[in-house]
């Protein structure tokens, strides 16, 4: 593999989720780190050094809305951009991310292959940027 594009840390106590998403990722050229939880998450984050986190919601130990509250809570890992990936699609599911630091949320919804390529329909949502209250 030619130099990887960057670091990935997703988090899902899916196996088939997160065998979807390393195929396809690690085929872009990513290094890829997995996690089952959002604990094990918190104890892989400083070792990996991840670009980019893909953190589910719902999950063992510590769901994603608390390990990503405690993410933007330390200053080592405040910074790493958070991407919500969960088949749950509600709106106050949305608001809890984004309350707790999430950049954003995609709706997924895995379903196999297509040809040779594993297959992920997605919808995402954006965090607002806050309204400058300065006036």
């Amino acid at each position: 593999m030619a130099d990887p594009k960057g670091v990935i840390l997703i988090v899902d106590d899916t196996p088939a989720n997160v065998i979807v998403l390393i195929e396809l990722l690690h085929d872009e050229g990513y290094i890829i780190h997995e996690a089952r939880d959002g604990q094990e998450a918190l104890d892989l984050v400083e070792t990996a050094a991840p670009d980019l986190i893909l953190m589910d919601i719902n999950m063992p130990r510590l769901n994603g809305f608390e390990a990503c509250r405690r993410l933007k809570a330390n200053p080592t890992t405040q910074n790493i951009p958070l991407v919500f990936i969960s088949a749950w699609g509600e709106l106050d599911d949305k608001i809890n991310g984004f309350k707790a630091g999430g950049r954003r949320l995609h709706h997924a919804a895995i379903s196999g292959r297509r040809g040779d390529r594993p297959c992920a329909h997605t919808h995402h949502h954006r965090a607002a940027a806050a309204p400058d209250s300065r006036a």
